[in-house]
């Protein structure tokens, strides 16, 4: 472990400044690619959390010890670019990697994080309640959902369209909630992919949010004529979706997440 360190003793690293025992931390801790969470297997397998783990094996006991593991741990959720499917997020924000006393909370840390909408691995009908907890992360730089399906990129075909219509009212509080740190977009697998369950590559990504903004009044005036876009069209439909009295989740749930 003190190898990994670059130091003799943990007493001489504890005695770096703190940016140089940082610069350690993240050379330890933070990986080049995105980091899959999919539950305890994909921690086991990542570099990043091994090495944690060497930390939290070798720094217990004193005070100054755990002040470094958390220094760690900061490392490694605020510089770190997690990727998982959302009904795998309330289990990674409670995670708490090197728990100890009085730790920063995972959703105060995490920083850039990939939520994925996936029918293959969470029922349509609890899709939208997953969304709910994105509300829990509280300093994000940013946040991308993607809608992981097979059918055509700007999700014109069915499947991409029924997830839209499950998920449009979520989504768009989200998108009130967090603004320009949220980006949506429609990640487009081929069958045999899709069927191998991948979730990371290869794809084609489209840049959906423009779908969730309001449609104009020269746009509902188009749509009257049968002469809106695509786009246009998804806008007018998502507002249909997401009329108050049609929510698919209920009208509390945001309220109570957030408090």
């Amino acid at each position: 472990m003190l190898g990994i360190l670059g130091e003799p003793t943990v007493a001489t690293f504890a005695s770096l400044s703190k940016d140089g025992r940082r610069h350690t931390f993240r050379r330890c801790l933070v990986e080049d690619e995105p980091i899959e969470f999919d539950g305890v297997f994909e921690w086991q397998c990542c570099r990043a959390v091994y090495t944690f783990g060497l930390f939290m094996e070798h720094l217990n006991g004193d005070e100054a010890a755990q002040q470094l593991i958390q220094e760690a741990r900061c490392v490694f959720y605020e510089e770190n670019t997690f990727v998982m499917s959302s009904n795998w997020l309330d289990q990674f924000l409670n995670n708490r990697l090197g728990d100890g006393e009085k730790p920063a909370s995972v959703e105060s840390l995490v920083r850039h994080i990939t939520v994925q909408v996936d029918r293959r691995y969470c029922n349509a009908t609890d899709l939208a309640p997953s969304l709910l907890d994105v509300f829990r992360i509280t300093n994000p730089e940013r946040i991308s959902l993607e809608i992981l399906d097979r059918g055509v990129p700007d999700g014109r075909d069915f499947a991409t369209q029924e997830t839209i219509k499950m998920i449009s009212g979520v989504v768009r509080d989200l998108i009130d909630y967090f603004g320009r740190r949220l980006t949506v977009s429609k990640v487009t697998f081929s069958d045999d992919d899709f069927k191998d369950g991948l979730t990371t590559y290869p794809a084609d990504f489209c840049d959906i949010k423009s779908y969730w903004n309001l449609p104009t009044k020269r746009t509902r005036e188009k749509a009257l004529k049968g002469q809106v876009s695509f786009e246009e069209l998804m806008q007018i439909q998502i507002e249909e979706w997401t009329d108050r009295s049609f929510d698919p989740y209920p009208l509390n749930a945001v309220d109570d997440v957030r408090s």
